[in-house]
């Protein structure tokens, strides 16, 4: 009896993590790992397989899958990527956009939601870093999401307009209040 091979796989190198996650998928989607014949219809599973070792898990420092946000003018690339992703255990698409300005609002937005506890932010109106603008589109974000939030944008104060040792930018008035925005933020929201 001739043997007819349809698919066949080589023996690859076992511990090659790119091919583990590629025999991974392909298990996942029915496809034989080693060769079909045509009359007998049968997988053939060759030595290699048992002695493979179990692909290495993938995961945050946390233990927790990786999340994670597609972007790309193309939906359909978008898609064939969240697809794939949805077959690895260690990923999670938790978002996709057709631009990178979409992605980064949509991170901010995953980011934002994990927060459980309340929050004060105390920025200077004259900070470049940090900028009113970025100061009110997080205060919003947040707003969006329910998060409670405490947030007050000191107008004529810069960067570090508490610290004393920043003699150009040091505010003794705007520190006080902020000083006393702290004590009341935790007398408020500490358990005693």
């Amino acid at each position: 009896m001739e043997e007819k091979t349809i698919l066949r796989t080589d023996t690859p190198d076992v511990h090659d993590p790119k091919l583990a996650g590629t025999r991974e998928f392909l298990r996942n989607q029915g496809v034989p790992q080693s060769g079909m014949t045509a009359e007998s219809a049968e997988v053939v599973q060759p030595s290699f397989i048992e002695e493979q070792p179990q692909p290495q898990r993938v995961r945050d420092r946390n233990g927790a899958k990786i999340r994670i946000v597609i972007a790309d003018d193309h939906a359909i690339l978008r898609e064939s990527v969240s697809a794939l992703l949805a077959t690895q255990p260690d990923f999670e698409v938790v978002g996709r956009s057709g631009n990178g300005q979409e992605a980064l609002n949509l991170v901010r937005e995953q980011a934002l939601s994990k927060i459980g506890a309340a929050i004060l932010g105390n920025f200077g109106g004259q900070d470049r870093g940090i900028t009113p603008e970025d100061v009110n589109a997080f205060s919003g974000a947040l707003k969006k999401l329910g998060k409670p939030a405490d947030i007050k944008i000191y107008p004529d104060a810069g960067h570090a307009f508490e610290n004393p040792d920043n003699k150009a930018g040091y505010r003794a008035e705007d520190t006080a209040d902020a000083k006393q925005r702290y004590e009341n933020f935790f007398d408020a929201t500490l358990k005693k």
